[in-house]
């Protein structure tokens, strides 16, 4: 049977972890997210991203709460989870899923979030944005995030926190899109965590041809991601709130971590975006975490070192803010 990382391993370290998930794959012989329609991959990926995640005995309280929204109805649903070891003045990280604006919902992450709530000894905000298409609101995932950013800002107590606690943004891939869209946009943040952000829409970065045929979110999956995201979006090439490389003016955006995947199409477009908010006088730690590709962040029940790496860099980094 052909090595998937063949191709890659001359160049990089390919981590047994990286090995285990493709084999996953294999075995359950999953093509790629553009060899599907919308729904199928929603299923498909959404119960391999759930089985890798594993089972967390997560040691706290997690309540359910509806965030008001003047377009949503009855509210956003969001997971709050606070771990027992929770510290007397908590940072507040609000959490935007990753997929594409397209795909996932918020519990595939709940393994991977309740593990850095107890990791950094913070709240966790896991919020459940509307996907697109919407036929009501190309901008839907982006005003969800921006109302209950402004909500918990003027809430802290109602999810858990203290008067005084410092307040991020973070997510992954899309979520972080969306994360450094609000940070830029919403004053009152005091950090953004961007995992392999999708901050270029019309990626042109060195790593997406390198890693064309990689395993997860080859070239082809980055194009079809974006072709569903154009049907709701046409102008996400020039529209600063979605192509997040287009701003012009970054000096408002709050502190940041940016955590990239080694074997991922979209790193260079993350470490651009890093360097970008550097030299807008934004403090930046990067850190890129080797032998993995996109995707790796929320399975850590395959990714069980690499995910422990990656969680640490990011609870280390809300301890500074706590």
């Amino acid at each position: 049977m052909a090595d998937p990382w063949e191709e890659f391993a001359g160049n990089y370290p390919i981590h047994e972890e990286s090995y285990a998930l493709t084999n996953i794959i294999k075995e359950n012989d999953i093509k790629h997210f553009s060899d599907y329609d919308i729904e199928e991959a929603n299923r498909i990926f959404s119960s391999v991203i759930k089985a890798s995640a594993g089972e967390v005995p997560f040691d706290g309280q997690v309540q359910e709460m509806f965030i008001p929204s003047p377009e949503v109805a009855n509210g956003i649903p969001v997971s709050i989870y606070k771990p027992s070891n929770c510290v007397q003045t908590p940072a507040i990280l609000i959490y935007l899923h990753g997929g594409g604006l397209i795909l996932f919902d918020r519990k595939c992450f709940e393994p991977t979030l309740q593990l850095i709530a107890m990791e950094a000894g913070c709240i966790v905000v896991n919020v459940e944005y509307r996907l697109l298409p919407n036929q009501v609101n190309g901008h839907a995932p982006f005003d969800d995030a921006k109302v209950v950013a402004s909500w918990v800002l003027e809430n802290k107590q109602k999810v858990g926190g203290s008067p005084e606690s410092k307040v991020g943004i973070g997510g992954d891939s899309a979520g972080g899109q969306i994360s450094a869209s609000v940070a830029n946009d919403l004053h009152g943040l005091d950090f953004q965590i961007l995992i392999y952000p999708n901050v270029d829409t019309g990626p042109t970065q060195p790593s997406v041809d390198e890693f064309a045929n990689v395993p997860l979110l080859s070239k082809a999956d980055i194009q079809w991601f974006i072709r569903h995201m154009a049907k709701a979006l046409p102008d996400h090439l020039t529209d600063p709130r979605v192509n997040v490389v287009t701003r012009t003016d970054l000096t408002s955006a709050p502190s940041a971590l940016v955590l990239l995947a080694q074997l991922d199409t979209i790193r260079d477009s993350g470490m651009m975006y890093a360097e970008k908010l550097r030299a807008a006088g934004v403090k930046v730690r990067i850190v890129v975490i080797e032998g993995v590709p996109h995707c790796f962040f929320m399975c850590p029940g395959v990714f069980k070192t690499k995910c422990q790496e990656a969680y640490g860099h990011i609870a280390n980094f809300i301890k500074d803010f706590q």
